[in-house]
């Protein structure tokens, strides 16, 4: 084996070109183990030749044969280490740099043309870098000399195993800031290429990503955003054999609003919803496609697809056999469509107030869906839809029997939006309660009492939503439920988030006499309101709105203040006086 090896090194210093290409020939022959390799490797002479000629021949043929022996080098991890001593990482690079020049010499613009000789030599390169890209410090170097920008334009590669051996190195590179600035620079066309080839089945895994881990780029994801991505990428959605890499993509995209609205525009709709319609009993829903499902449904309009395609009914159905990561994505989706739909019927009362449509743009696909079509009509049509009246006493139901504060945080979430428009047809809020008084009660107390803020935030929302009739009102005064809320409020070294919600829940209970009399009555309940005035902004707005509303209710006949508004005006006056102090 050594006298095979010396006969082809003589070859390869003083042999004519086609002797050197039979000589390397020979020596890829010789590659059937790695004991094989080791001793070519550790021939001193065989390597400073392979380096020289690879770099300085200018015969195609022969560097691409040297390639593939320095490819079977590389495969094998305990050669990094020498190859790195042979600097075969930078010689490579410059192969492929040396490539992608003469190819744009064929090229206009940003493009390049690479010939059928040029295709597997830059494959068979990519491939050695791609391995001595396994260590990181090797890659960092790479990336420092330009190999972003190399790649970039390699991307004009036509055939797929050259494509697949370029995407492989780049999705290695572009973890790096460098890359990304390379890959995104006024020289480089190389997103506009990467969606150009999410079109070919057999590459738009990798080609994902990449574009992932360039969308943490600020200027990348720009470009990403305003590309065609959004269809097929939404296509790609829809078809089970999808990486995670594509629904992460997708996520990610989702968290602004601009992308959502180009999403919608690529009917994504339809395609959350035949995902979460086809969802099989204990099957968990990927991270990635559970952000991007629950982003989506903040935009108004897919919102009020999913509400119009049912998907309340096909959630209710599949939840109670779901897994709770997979629960918890579901209330999410509901709790935001619970949120546009409440949006929505503030927005048609006040549009039908002042007799026009404009409030809804962007809102609704077709505001005459939902407004008077006539002008002897003068209500609007939301009931008619019907999306949480059949819905509205199973999720009750579930709330009552949910054993996860984290889980009951978001139903109740949902139920704090339901509106007397939500409920079913001659059911009021108080009906709902008397039916389940004892679990109501049990489980607002039980929240109340208990360390989980945004469960406690949820039950206060909720409480002051449903006081809105004389009977609900009645109902919440005969439960207590008050006197926690007042002693919630009235500890200093609570969150503000609890506070403000009590405080805007308390200016509902005052409107009825029952509730209003727990509050204005209510031990060290004054004080404590007062003493938010020294909260933040909305803490200290929403304070002065309550305090107001009890002198209001305070005044006798001739409007002169109580003896509780007689506190809070004193009261008021000592905190104006320590703030200034």
């Amino acid at each position: 084996m050594n006298m095979s090896i010396d006969e082809e090194v003589e070859l390869l210093y003083g042999g004519s070109s086609d002797e050197k290409l039979q000589g390397v020939n020979k020596l890829l022959a010789m590659c059937q183990q790695v004991s094989d390799l080791e001793l070519m490797i550790s021939n001193n002479q065989l390597m400073a030749a392979l380096t020289r000629i690879f770099t300085e021949d200018s015969s195609i043929e022969l560097s691409f044969a040297i390639s593939k022996l320095l490819l079977a080098f590389a495969s094998v991890e305990d050669f990094h280490e020498l190859l790195s001593s042979y600097r075969i990482g930078a010689l490579t690079l410059g192969v492929v740099e040396l490539e992608v020049k003469r190819a744009s010499h064929r090229g206009n613009d940003l493009s390049c043309i690479f010939t059928k000789k040029q295709e597997p030599l830059t494959m068979i390169c990519c491939k050695i870098l791609c391995y001595i890209a396994d260590d990181f410090g090797a890659l960092r170097k790479m990336v420092k000399k330009g190999l972003a920008m190399t790649l970039g334009k390699c991307c004009m590669l036509k055939t797929l195993p050259a494509l697949d051996s370029v995407l492989s190195l780049m999705a290695k590179a572009c973890i790096f800031e460098e890359a990304a600035d390379e890959l995104s620079s006024d020289e480089s066309n190389a997103i506009e290429r990467l969606i150009d080839l999410l079109h070919v089945n057999d590459l738009n895994s990798k080609v994902i990503s990449v574009l992932f881990n360039l969308s943490f780029h600020d200027k990348c994801l720009s470009s990403v955003t305003a590309s065609n991505i959004h269809f097929p990428l939404t296509k790609m959605l829809g078809k089970k054999s999808s990486s995670s890499s594509v629904y992460k993509l997708a996520y990610h995209l989702s968290c602004s609003q601009e992308n959502r609205e180009k999403f919608v525009q690529a009917a994504i709709s339809k395609q959350i919803m035949d995902i979460l319609t086809h969802l099989q009993p204990h099957e968990t829903i990927a991270e990635g496609l559970a952000g991007l499902i629950v982003n989506m449904t903040l935009h108004p309009l897919c919102a009020e697809d999913m509400l119009k395609g049912g998907i309340v009914g096909a959630i209710l159905g599949a939840i109670d056999e779901s897994d709770e990561f997979t629960q918890q994505t579901f209330l999410k989706v509901m709790k935001n469509l619970s949120c546009w739909s409440r949006k929505l019927q503030s927005k048609l009362y006040s549009s039908l107030a002042e007799g026009e449509t404009s409030q809804l743009d962007g809102l609704v696909r077709r505001a005459e869906s939902y407004f008077p079509t006539s002008e002897s009509e003068t209500s609007i049509m939301y009931w008619e839809q019907h999306f949480w009246d059949q819905h509205v006493e199973a999720i009750l139901e579930r709330a009552l029997r949910c054993k996860s504060f984290d889980l009951l945080a978001e139903w109740i979430g949902i139920l704090s939006n339901i509106t007397k428009d939500d409920l079913p047809a001659g059911l009021v809020w108080h009906d709902l309660l008397y039916d389940n008084s004892s679990k109501v009660l049990t489980l607002c107390h039980d929240a109340l009492d208990s360390s989980h803020l945004e469960l406690k935030v949820e039950v206060v929302i909720w409480l002051g939503e449903i006081c809105s009739s004389q009977e609900s009102s009645a109902w919440i005064a005969s439960s207590n439920l008050i006197e926690a809320m007042n002693e919630e409020l009235q500890d200093d070294a609570g969150s503000e988030a609890i506070r403000l919600q009590i405080l805007l829940s308390y200016q509902q209970f005052m409107m009825y006499e029952e509730t209003r009399f727990q509050v204005v009555g209510g031990h060290g309940v004054v004080e404590a309101v007062v003493r938010c005035l020294n909260g933040g902004n909305a803490l200290k707005t929403t304070a002065e709105e309550c305090l107001l509303l009890l002198e209001d209710f305070d005044r006798d006949e001739f409007g002169r203040l109580g003896s509780i508004g007689g506190q809070i005006q004193s009261e008021r006056f000592e905190a104006l006086v320590d703030h200034v102090y």
